[in-house]
């Protein structure tokens, strides 16, 4: 999996390439930054549940693993 990030205007840009037998599988999310990164509990959440791995979450958000282990935990 391939993760690139890029912060714009407050704005998250997040692209992921994901490799698999049968193909690749490319993705393009924005998120608004966020001012707190408690306030990012909720998205961490809704993408843990997708699948995502902390590694994955944090990579997408612009945060750090530790920070997503500590949301999901809350």
């Amino acid at each position: 999996m391939v993760y690139a990030n890029s912060r714009i205007s407050n704005k998250i840009y997040s692209f992921s390439i994901e490799q698999s037998d049968i193909g690749e599988t490319r993705t393009m999310s924005t998120y608004d930054q966020l001012d707190k990164k408690s306030d990012y509990k909720d998205e961490v959440k809704r993408l843990r549940e997708q699948g995502l791995k902390q590694k994955g979450i944090a990579l997408r958000l612009g945060i750090s693993q530790p920070l997503v282990s500590k949301l999901l935990k809350e």
